[in-house]
């Protein structure tokens, strides 16, 4: 179960930004739920809501402690 603090809104994720620091991105979103160590870079995963039943997840793509990249699926 997804608890409604977990969930970030589409606006909420439109506020991070190519470049942004790993503070900044924990200022806007939080903790993210999830967090994947790869060779070089982390994910940061969070939860975002796309109607009241359904989330996508957004990933955001963190290395040397700023933001390279960020998708959702």
């Amino acid at each position: 179960m997804v608890s409604c603090s977990d969930v970030k809104t589409i606006d909420e994720a439109r506020q991070i930004k190519v470049g942004q620091t790993q503070i900044e991105v924990l200022y806007l979103l939080g903790e993210p739920y999830e967090i994947d160590l790869e060779i070089g870079h982390e994910e940061w995963k969070y939860r975002l809501e796309t109607d009241s039943r359904y989330y996508n997840t957004f990933i955001i793509t963190i290395k040397e402690e700023k933001v390279t990249k960020y998708t959702t699926y």
